[in-house]
């Protein structure tokens, strides 16, 4: 055998081999991250630094993760600050203004209102019981 082919036989053993390990393998990982890509399985995983979806932007300093597009998830708990710069649906997918709620809501706790702007509704006061009616 000559160089050449000695040469070409080595790179197709390292090929086969790192093809039967799996790249994510051979391949380290930074900063204890998974291997990527991220597994869809039901095992836990966690991640060091930001995350990206659907952009191939970093999330900006000091945010764990950033979505371009929808979010749909069946529950959401944050724990700390949520900055949501666009409009918020809840139960609605078209909200119209920066919050919008379709449905009943129940408020455990105060409301505070800074500035009412009527914008042709009636004004709301809470009568003697407690209760939420329009102003006369």
């Amino acid at each position: 055998m000559n160089k050449k082919n000695v040469l070409q036989s080595i790179k197709i053993i390292i090929l086969g081999l790192m093809l039967s390990l799996g790249l994510s393998y051979v391949l380290a990982q930074p900063g204890n991250n998974v291997p990527g890509p991220l597994n869809v399985g039901s095992s836990a995983q966690s991640k060091i630094g930001g995350l990206a979806v659907g952009t191939s932007t970093a999330p900006t300093a000091g945010f764990k993760l950033d979505v371009a597009g929808f979010l749909q998830s069946t529950g959401l708990n944050v724990n700390g600050t949520a900055l949501i710069s666009g409009k918020v649906g809840i139960g609605t997918a078209a909200p119209t203004s920066k919050l919008s709620v379709n449905g009943d809501a129940n408020i455990v706790s105060n409301v505070t209102i800074s500035s009412l702007g009527l914008h042709g509704v009636k004004q709301i006061c809470v009568d003697d019981t407690g209760t939420l009616v329009y102003c006369p």
